[in-house]
């Protein structure tokens, strides 16, 4: 999600507002999921803009201490009033994945290895935010590996990003991009750029 994007006033109005910090970073992300979940969303296959990656930008500072947020806004909506209850029930179910999914990404794609305190911190969020008890055990797994044999700590982080991953392909979700592919989608970026404006 970023928001290159103009919003009408009354759908903000009816939304009951715009991005909130209260769930840190992911705001817009939450907000975007919050429309999502009022109003029709229509996919459009044309590229209509180009991302531009840069260091200061917000997605740039992604890491695991945004956990909790993700965990708030996974638990906020799955309290939202939805009209079918199996679509709610396979969206957070899709949801709870990815975000699983983009949080191993984040610990593999950290310069340096995160503190035990963090990885154990990230691993109670997945276990009471997010209901993902195999997830919180490796977390919690490389905790302890981080004080034991930092270098075999993010192992079982890899493991459960590829669990993660190859879930998330079996049920249609092709286009995980996790953040270090952050090289291959700048040079996307910019022939799509290129080829946009010629």
């Amino acid at each position: 999600a970023w928001q290159a994007a103009l919003f009408r006033t009354k759908l903000i109005q009816e939304a009951g507002g715009g991005p909130t910090k209260s769930v840190g970073l992911i705001g817009d992300v939450d907000f975007l999921f919050k429309l999502g979940t009022l109003f029709p969303v229509h996919a459009c296959p044309e590229v209509v803009a180009a991302h531009s990656w840069h260091a200061q930008q917000g997605g740039a500072k992604y890491d695991l201490g945004q956990t909790g947020g993700f965990a708030s806004m996974y638990r906020r909506l799955g309290r939202m009033p939805w009209v079918d209850a199996s679509r709610r029930s396979m969206f957070l179910e899709i949801l709870r994945h990815w975000l699983v999914q983009f949080l191993c990404s984040l610990a593999l794609a950290s310069p340096k290895v995160p503190s035990a305190r963090e990885l154990a911190r990230t691993s109670r969020h997945l276990l009471v935010g997010f209901g993902a008890p195999l997830a919180a055990g490796r977390f919690l797994l490389a905790a302890m590996l981080r004080c034991l044999v930092p270098r075999q700590a993010l192992g079982p982080i890899r493991r459960q990003a590829a669990h993660e991953t190859a879930w998330l392909a079996r049920h249609g979700v092709q286009h995980i991009r996790p953040p270090e592919l952050a090289d291959d989608l700048r040079d996307e970026t910019r022939r799509l750029g290129r080829q946009t404006l010629t």
